[in-house]
């Protein structure tokens, strides 16, 4: 395999230092779309509670929380 996707294959396994924060950041904005729109399939109302259990780096948990869903 070549050297630089080893680098990218060994960070998404376990993200280390500023390149892991850097990949963090990328795949964020990439699952965006998808984890709103899961969000949105689930038509939550005024007082319905969320359980979020995310794979990620809960770098997108604040902007989430920052919405006016429902």
């Amino acid at each position: 395999m070549d050297n630089s996707l080893q680098k990218v294959a060994a960070q998404l396994r376990c993200p280390d230092g500023e390149d892991g924060k850097a990949l963090g950041h990328i795949m964020n904005m990439r699952n965006l779309p998808v984890i709103m729109s899961g969000i949105n399939q689930l038509c939550l109302s005024d007082g319905d509670r969320l359980l979020e259990l995310g794979y990620g780096n809960g770098g997108l948990l604040g902007y989430i929380l920052s919405l006016e869903i429902g």
